[in-house]
């Protein structure tokens, strides 16, 4: 019996402190299944992120208001987008060419003062176009969105066009005059334009789509 007795608690004995040591490696175990369950659960946040990113992708033409079941953007919104670009375009081409002309022969403004404000001018452009983009993208919050309260800006051009055609006729105050009111003119440009054409890429997503709206 006492043989039996101390067989036994020699048995607890031991039973203890190996469930000692089990515990103390069990800790180790819990100390890194908890590192494992952290890791695992940004892994499944990422995943889940990731998939409703791809599903946002794969149906995000379904969200847009101007196109069709097909994808195709209807004509009257190509027709309104390409509409601006009738008056534009002969604008700046007759800036460009007959402006200059103007200023050089009827006026007599020397062709120096007229390169170097054509090239500061679209120098210029360099810093406002970025600049621009960046509050038209990030900082504009409106009902209207983000590219059509500038597009509502355009009456603009026409206040630059009129300080163009109107110089002095000094031939050395009307240099300084070309060089302000054609700076301001391609300001308008930047305030508007640049805006404007952010806009094509968000009516739709689809590449032909886009190829066509710019081609209208």
């Amino acid at each position: 019996m006492t043989t039996n007795g101390g067989t036994e608690m020699t048995t607890m004995s031991e039973s203890s402190m190996g469930a000692k040591c089990v515990a103390e490696k069990k800790g180790l175990s819990e100390q890194r299944r908890t590192a494992a369950r952290l890791l695992w659960e940004k892994v499944v946040t990422g995943s889940i992120v990731a998939s409703k990113f791809i599903s946002i992708l794969t149906t995000r033409r379904q969200t847009y208001a101007q196109v069709d079941e097909e994808g195709h953007v209807f004509w009257h919104i190509k027709l309104m987008f390409a509409a601006p670009q009738f008056a534009l375009i002969p604008l700046t081409l007759l800036i460009n060419v007959f402006i200059i002309k103007f200023y050089l022969d009827d006026i007599g403004v020397s062709a120096a003062f007229i390169a170097f404000f054509q090239i500061f001018s679209r120098s210029f452009d360099v810093l406002t176009d970025p600049m621009m983009a960046h509050i038209s993208d990030n900082l504009t919050h409106t009902r209207y969105g983000r590219r059509i309260p500038y597009m509502m800006l355009a009456p603009l051009y026409a206040v630059a066009f009129f300080l163009l055609v109107s110089p002095p006729e000094d031939p050395d105050a009307a240099a300084y005059w070309f060089g302000g009111s054609y700076l301001f003119f391609y300001f308008c440009d930047t305030l508007v334009n640049v805006p404007f054409q952010a806009l094509g890429p968000e009516l739709t997503d689809d590449s032909d789509e886009r190829t066509s709206l710019y081609m209208w």
